[in-house]
């Protein structure tokens, strides 16, 4: 029976091909935007709101059909699904910003779908705020995983520090009335529940 020598980095080598997951994806959610959104949208108009009234430099709203605007923004983005399906065919990848810029083209659609009519129109401060500060959790839990990880632990519990911190902070900062006393209390609760998955691991190789 003949070996098979295994060397490092032999599989790496392996080229994968593209398949066409991708492509079908953007295609599908472009004829969404395109149909469904565009020429069956609502009609109306929406307005994008870029500034507050409490700011000092205000920058114009953009106002537009609603329907026009997600024709417009389906094209583009069937123009790109198309892009996608002939670099797939070409045994190339679809550039990560290329999709990147697809998905942002959906959630203008989206918004201006939902918004049409709408007097206030689609904050985009208030939603790239809250976005911001939505993300920054999520961002920081799959850090402390990343790092459970490199020192061989699978870290299961982000998601309950995550809550479990959330609700600390608010019931003894509420019951405090000071914010960092909060802050405290979620971390030493994320910590002592950190504390008892490490037990886990360690003793029941869990």
């Amino acid at each position: 029976m003949s070996k098979l020598e295994v060397t490092p980095g032999m599989f790496s080598k392996v080229e994968s091909k593209p398949t066409l997951k991708t492509p079908i994806t953007l295609l599908l959610s472009a004829l969404v935007v395109f149909v469904f959104f565009g020429f069956l949208g609502k009609p109306g108009d929406v307005s994008f709101v870029w500034s507050d009234k409490r700011e000092a430099i205000q920058l114009p709203a953009f106002t537009i059909n609603s329907m026009l605007f997600c024709t417009v923004v389906g094209a583009v983005l069937l123009l790109i699904a198309a892009f996608s399906i002939f670099r797939t065919l070409s045994a190339k990848k679809t550039p990560v910003w290329l999709i990147a810029i697809f998905g942002l083209g959906v959630m203008m659609a989206l918004l201006g779908w939902l918004a049409t009519g709408a007097i206030q129109g689609v904050q985009m401060i208030f939603i790239l705020s809250n976005t911001l500060v939505l993300a920054i959790p999520l961002i920081l839990g799959g850090m402390a995983g990343v790092m459970s990880e490199r020192v061989g632990v699978v870290n299961i519990a982000i998601e309950g520090q995550l809550l479990t911190g959330a609700f600390v902070s608010a019931v003894v900062g509420t019951m405090t009335g000071n914010l960092y006393v909060g802050m405290v209390a979620a971390m030493v609760a994320a910590g002592i529940l950190s504390m008892v998955l490490a037990s886990l691991a360690i003793k029941y190789l869990v």
